[in-house]
C-alpha cells in the first residue's frame, strides 16, 4: 500500500512538471546542484543531448517526461521527507558499493529509491531490488571487517 502510495504521489508530480518548460526543468536542477553528466545517466541521453536542450533544442515526450520526473522526485524528497539536499544526497554511495541513487533512477526504479528515503527499506535492500548483480561488481582489493570498537570499517585484503 505504502509503494502504491509513493508511486501515485510521484506520477502525480512527473504529471505537474511536464507541463513546464524543459528548459526551466532543466535549471532548476543545475540550481540544486545536479551535473549535465547526472541529468544525462538518469534521462538515458548523452552529454550532448542535454547541452543542446539547453540552448532550445526540442526533446522527445519521453525524454521530457523523464526530465520531469527528476524534478518530481527531488521535489518529493525535499518537501516530504526533508532531504534538502537531493543532489548531494543522490551522489552517495550505497551500502558497501559504488553505486549511487543516480544508478538506481537510471534504471528507472525511483520508487524504490523513495522507499529508501522513507527509511522502509535499507540500502542493500534498495540494491538487491534495483541492481539484482551489484554484489558482483564489488571491488575485491578490500574487506568489510568489524574494527575493535565493534563498528564496522573497510581495509585492504591480506595477500595469501
Amino acid at each position: 500500500m505504502h509503494g502504491d502510495s509513493l508511486r501515485f504521489q510521484l506520477e502525480s508530480r512527473t504529471d505537474e512538471a511536464a507541463r513546464r518548460v524543459p528548459l526551466d526543468l532543466l535549471e532548476e536542477l543545475a540550481d540544486k546542484g545536479f551535473s549535465w553528466t547526472s541529468i544525462a545517466r538518469v534521462v538515458g541521453v548523452s552529454i550532448p543531448a542535454v547541452r543542446k536542450w539547453r540552448l532550445g533544442n526540442p526533446m522527445s515526450g519521453e525524454n521530457r517526461r523523464n526530465l520531469a520526473r527528476i524534478v518530481a522526485f527531488v521535489g518529493v524528497l525535499e518537501e516530504d521527507y526533508l532531504i534538502s539536499d537531493g543532489a548531494s544526497w543522490l551522489d552517495m554511495p550505497l551500502a558497501e558499493s559504488c553505486f549511487t541513487g543516480v544508478d538506481i533512477l537510471a534504471v528507472g526504479r525511483a520508487h524504490d529509491l523513495l522507499q529508501f528515503a522513507t527509511q522502509h527499506i535499507g540500502s542493500a535492500d534498495l540494491l538487491d531490488r534495483a541492481l539484482p548483480t551489484w554484489r558482483d561488481t564489488l571491488d575485491e582489493r578490500f574487506e568489510i571487517y568489524e574494527a575493535p570498537d565493534g563498528g564496522r570499517a573497510i581495509r585492504m585484503r591480506t595477500q595469501d
